[in-house]
């Protein structure tokens, strides 16, 4: 069996699992249940496609007193072609803008 948008399902304790990247590319529930009460969390799946399969699969969200200080790109990274073939020139320009943003956020 495999799953058709990522990498293979993996059996741990008899039960399968699979990338959950496409759906939960930002669990930030996950880290609440782990004993998180405040997290910085990066999210660069942030185009019209990723926004309507989060809202499609019903993505788990975490309670309401999870403090979230959410970095995300300012401008756009770039279109999927330039997400699955990396290039040094796109690499040093999506750390720049990382650079860029991170800096202008306060904790």
């Amino acid at each position: 069996m495999r799953d058709s948008f990522g990498f293979p399902p993996v059996e741990i304790g008899g039960r399968l699992y699979v990338d959950g990247g496409l759906r939960g590319g930002l669990p930030l529930w996950a880290a609440e249940e782990l004993g998180a009460r405040r997290v910085l969390a990066l999210n660069v799946l942030t185009g019209p496609m990723f926004q309507a399969l989060r809202t499609l699969t019903r993505s788990k969200l975490p309670g309401a007193t999870l403090k979230v200080t959410l970095l995300e790109p300012s401008r756009k990274l770039g279109s999927i072609r330039d997400a699955l073939l990396w290039n040094p020139s796109n690499v040093e320009r999506w750390i720049e803008l990382g650079r860029s943003d991170a800096s202008s956020i306060t904790m």
